[in-house]
């Protein structure tokens, strides 16, 4: 019999043959009758600020009265200061993930997480192929193969998978339509973030053949946000070649929202870009500033906050270059136009008249240089306020309003036209009126500096 009240689970505490029928003191029984009493109890959930309840709990219990209803765990006594907290300890104790194999004892006993259940499922109870293969299964027809697959991936079932794959040979290899369906069964199992799944599926032949084919397969189980699951997917990426879809494996890491799928991903980093040649890491510091990344980002502030925290360790390590910098400067006028994406990048060395101004330190002189449009030239051409205010902060960091660009300059373009609308001032205006403050900012400095140098 198992009674439940409130956050307290007390398992045949009530019965006849429970453990509290055998204690010889009565102890134990009046200890559950108190925990029962006291989870009734109001514990600062209740609305009235006044609350005599409250005020009486925490001053006899502490700010830890939330306890967990395990006998024998330490926090029955010491508690947690939050329900959130003593519910996510009490996952520990639940161990919800049973194993699917009926004679093994970790079916009754089962883990902590998915994770751990997949681990133990394959390294106990993964067959050999060559077994599975001298078995006999009653599914016979090609056409009710393929439901079938499906079916027992969407239901996590590997064991009666395991038995089913080395029969499917003819129809995941067939010329037709063999590829597709491996990799939307690779999907359908990454999506369910199941581990043990996927590793079986990709182990049985070759499954991806190019990086858009990996690509929905990597994003699925991101989003399903199985820790163990996205860990093993990021040691693949190099072996997948998504080097020319990077960005969106970077955007659905920021979509996530999740703080340990991102350091999941931020530890994978260098181990990714250093298993490339030299000529192909380029495009992964490329994906880190890309549109679809900064827009991604943009939405989620958290995770913005973690990815500007990357480009300043990559930035610090050499990684980040000036010039990856510059076009990611570019790329924040073209798609976002957060300024804190834009002040970030300038703080790490970006040019703001990139490349232009690039060009200049550097020595370089190429027509195309010469014929790309800058950050400002790029915000000038959007007609809204985010990209009213980006112009604005542009010009306050320096940017030149006189750099031309396949004949055109800032001025021209039709956000600048009407700027007026979202700044209260003229092109003209705005333009005198940033000279002005940055000569200000350079006086004070001079001023700050002078001062350094008394005694």
């Amino acid at each position: 019999m198992t009674r439940k009240v409130g956050w307290l689970t007390f398992r045949g505490w009530e019965t006849e043959t429970s453990w509290v029928d055998y204690d010889p003191l009565t102890i134990s029984r009046r200890w559950v009758i108190i925990r029962l009493a006291y989870d009734d109890l109001c514990k600062g959930e209740c609305s009235t600020k006044s609350c005599n309840v409250c005020h009486n709990v925490k001053k006899n219990y502490g700010s830890r009265v939330y306890k967990c209803d395990f006998v024998s765990c330490p926090y029955s006594r010491q508690g947690f200061t939050s329900k959130q907290a003593c519910k996510d300890h009490r996952k520990d104790h639940a161990r919800p993930w049973k194993c699917s194999v009926r004679a093994c004892e970790w079916a009754a006993f089962g883990f902590e997480t998915k994770g751990k259940r997949d681990d133990h499922w394959m390294r106990c109870h993964q067959a050999s192929v060559a077994d599975l293969t001298n078995s006999q299964l009653s599914v016979s027809e090609m056409d009710e193969l393929q439901p079938l697959l499906f079916e027992l991936v969407i239901t996590g079932n590997v064991d009666e998978l395991q038995k089913l794959l080395p029969h499917c040979a003819a129809l995941l290899n067939s010329a037709d339509a063999g590829a597709a369906i491996q990799a939307e069964l690779l999907r359908v199992a990454a999506s369910q973030g199941s581990l043990a799944i996927v590793r079986m599926l990709q182990a049985a032949g070759q499954w991806l053949v190019s990086d858009a084919a990996a690509m929905p397969i990597v994003q699925a189980a991101i989003k399903s946000q199985d820790e163990e699951l996205v860990q093993w997917i990021m040691t693949k990426l190099v072996e997948w070649k998504t080097k020319n879809h990077y960005r969106h494996v970077i955007a659905a890491v920021i979509k996530s929202d999740s703080a340990e799928i991102f350091r999941i991903w931020e530890d994978s980093i260098a181990e990714t870009t250093s298993s490339l040649p030299e000529y192909d890491r380029p495009k992964i510091q490329e994906a880190l500033v890309s549109a679809v990344v900064l827009n991604a980002a943009k939405k989620f502030p958290a995770q913005e906050a973690r990815l500007l925290g990357v480009w300043g360790a990559l930035a610090r390590a050499g990684t980040l270059g000036k010039w990856i910098l510059g076009e990611g400067l570019i790329n924040v006028a073209k798609s976002s136009c957060s300024i804190t994406q834009a002040k970030a990048l300038i703080n790490l060395g970006a040019f703001v008249d990139y490349p232009h101004e690039w060009r200049s330190s550097t020595s370089r002189s190429s027509r195309s240089s010469r014929s790309r449009s800058t950050a400002l030239h790029h915000a000038a051409k959007k007609k809204s306020a985010e990209a009213a205010d980006l112009v604005k902060f542009l010009l306050l960091e320096g940017a030149s309003a006189n750099v031309m660009c396949r004949r055109r300059m800032p001025h021209m373009e039709r956000g600048a036209l009407g700027i007026h609308q979202w700044l209260g001032m003229t092109w003209d205006e705005l333009v005198a009126w940033t000279q002005e403050m940055v000569e200000k900012g350079k006086g004070k400095e001079k001023e700050e500096g002078f001062m350094d140098l008394d005694p």
